[in-house]
């Protein structure tokens, strides 16, 4: 799966969700691709069923309002408003999409916990079945010309890369595949894995970069800094519990404490392609 082909935008009508159209509707024009924009929504208890059908009415119209901002041919746009539990009905919508991408807003760097968005952000970044863009509250969107891949070179990185160059293409961006090493002994052995998935690739915009740090957070960070990414891409990874636990910490803490959007994909030990 390289190419863009379905876009799933869950919302919430708030301010920090809204933030991550401007980058959804884009990337939809850019790849050519349908998206659908999905609100879940949970009825006040009282209510009654002809008041049910209103509010879903309702947010639907809120639905169709947002869209006119991607100025996309309606045959590419699905509007959805269901009632139910977030994170199941986002599962669903993405399942019964077959959705190549998952845009969400989020919060960037803040203090607040237990956000809606910023709780359903990370639920996605640790489950979903298909790449996650998640969108800072503080994200500014000019375009993307640079596209930052912090790497732990574990794996066949073939599907992931791809999948970064076919986006990459869409904007002309420039790919930069990274690598954090704990140790200078190292140091060599990882540069080697780095040029070798870099020549791999026929893309003409793609380069490596090393940096050493017994800290690999710290390390990613100073990368950032470094490269000033208009996007940091990472995996989660599931199969054992130990791999599991650290990769989702790390993208997790990551998308907590940046403001540069942050795709993520979920993948099991030595896969090559992504759970989906």
């Amino acid at each position: 799966m390289s190419k863009i082909k379905s876009i799933l935008i869950p919302s919430d009508f708030s301010t920090c969700s809204n933030n991550a159209l401007p980058y959804a509707f884009d990337l939809a024009k850019k790849s050519d691709a349908s998206y659908c924009l999905l609100n879940v929504y949970t009825t006040p208890l009282g209510r009654l069923y002809k008041s049910n059908d209103k509010l879903k009415l309702n947010t639907l119209s809120e639905l169709k309002q947002l869209s006119k901002r991607a100025n996309i041919s309606a045959d590419k746009v699905r509007l959805e408003a269901v009632e139910g539990n977030v994170k199941k009905e986002i599962a669903i919508a993405a399942t019964e999409l077959n959705a190549s991408l998952i845009v969400i807003g989020t919060r960037g760097k803040t203090n607040d916990r237990d956000i809606f968005l910023g709780s359903i952000a990370k639920s996605l970044v640790q489950n979903a079945e298909c790449p996650v863009l998640s969108i800072p509250d503080e994200a500014d969107f000019k375009g993307i010309s640079k596209i930052l891949y912090a790497t732990e070179l574990k794996y066949d990185e073939t599907e992931i890369v791809n999948y970064i160059i076919e986006l990459a293409k869409l904007y002309d961006a420039t790919v930069v595949i990274s690598h954090v090493d704990q140790s200078k002994e190292t140091k060599e052995w990882s540069l080697d894995m780095l040029k070798d998935i870099v020549d791999s690739t026929s893309y003409s915009k793609i380069e490596y970069d090393e940096i050493v740090n017994s800290n690999i957070e710290e390390g990613i960070n100073q990368t950032i800094e470094k490269h000033k990414p208009d996007m940091l891409a990472m995996t989660t990874c599931t199969g054992s519990l130990i791999d599991s636990i650290f990769h989702f910490s790390l993208t997790n803490r990551m998308l907590m404490h940046t403001n540069t959007p942050l795709l993520s994909f979920k993948r099991t030990i030595n896969s090559t392609i992504f759970l989906s």
